[in-house]
């Protein structure tokens, strides 16, 4: 019998090491875990570490070979700011590998006659409005204008995650296909990873400057308004989804979030903790416009009722209970 496996890419990330330490807790598949690079040994004996590049779609087939694919969590991208400085690899990288990566999954579909499900984090960057529009409560289907690489890139997968999951080979009549589920995810307020200059890390930045003893000049103006939530709920959320029983037709991408506070907010919040940190600010012409263009909040009200989703963290809480422990404990003297 062909060994039950799920592949995690773009494993050593931030949101990727949660996803596999969730996953390893049950023992009933392997966990593939890919990455171009590991920063540190499996968290358990279910995990398997595979330096791989979803490029190369070779590799994918020989490392599922005379295995029994139950599931792929697709989190490698380049990310906005990175997709910016270099928008062709990012479409090569975030269109090609996907594709790729559903054609794997398509693959063993049609090989054991079992859908395979594709778990594809997307992304508020898929968004875009004008900074003088109001966007609050964003339901799925509005301000679908993304003004950068990666929005763009991750749009047209949404797209491709459909056409697979619905539509793959319409002519040749009926066929098993994809289980294709998405979950479009604010920004990520991480503590237990530094901020890598992502377009929303304005505030983890904040939490790590305060932490330090240091001031902070923060390159959105006070007033930017986003959606966030916490890497737990991020988590919570990826593999929620993917146990979800079954999911209406339709639409199978979700918005999931937490709380929208502005960047004062989130320096108020912050200064709770930290009486003496100071945040000035100096909005960066392209970062700040590019948060500018995204949902200032979102309406996730199809996620609770078609799959239960609910965060556990709000505001408060995810200061309180997540963020300033994890991020004091790492500059404790």
């Amino acid at each position: 019998m062909s060994t039950r496996s799920i592949i995690v890419t773009g494993a050593n990330g931030e949101i990727g090491r949660g996803i596999v330490a969730e996953l390893s807790k049950s023992n009933d598949a392997e966990i593939l875990a890919l990455d171009l690079n590991f920063s540190s040994e499996p968290s358990s004996k279910n995990v398997k570490q595979i330096k791989a590049d979803i490029l190369d779609s070779r590799a994918l087939t020989e490392i599922t070979k005379d295995r029994s694919l139950v599931s792929i969590f697709h989190l490698a991208a380049l990310l906005s700011s990175s997709g910016e400085r270099d928008p062709e690899r990012a479409h090569k990288v975030n269109v090609e590998g996907s594709l790729n990566l559903l054609q794997l999954a398509r693959a063993h579909t049609e090989q054991t006659k079992l859908p395979v499900k594709f778990i594809f984090p997307s992304t508020i960057a898929i968004y875009g409005r004008s900074p003088e529009t109001p966007a609050l409560n964003v339901m799925e289907e509005q301000f679908l204008l993304p003004i950068t690489m990666y929005g763009v890139n991750k749009l047209y997968v949404e797209q491709l995650g459909r056409y697979f999951k619905y539509h793959y080979r319409l002519l040749e009549g009926d066929r098993p296909r994809v289980d294709f589920r998405s979950v479009r995810l604010p920004g990520v307020l991480c503590s237990d990873t530094v901020p890598s200059g992502g377009t929303s890390d304005y505030g983890p930045e904040m939490v790590h400057a305060a932490a330090q003893g240091h001031a902070y000049s923060c390159f959105v103006p006070p007033s930017a308004q986003l959606p966030f939530m916490v890497k737990p709920d991020a988590v919570s959320a990826i593999v929620g989804i993917s146990k979800a029983a079954t999911l209406p037709f339709g639409n199978p991408v979700y918005n999931v979030t937490a709380f929208s506070p502005t960047a004062r907010e989130i320096e108020l919040e912050i200064r709770k903790y930290y009486p003496k940190f100071e945040a000035s600010y100096e909005p960066h012409p392209g970062r700040s416009a590019i948060v500018a263009s995204w949902p200032q909040s979102l309406d996730d009200s199809r996620a609770q009722k078609d799959w239960g989703w609910k965060p556990q963290y709000d505001f408060a809480s995810a200061f309180k209970d997540y963020l300033i422990p994890g991020i004091a404990k790492r500059y404790a003297l």
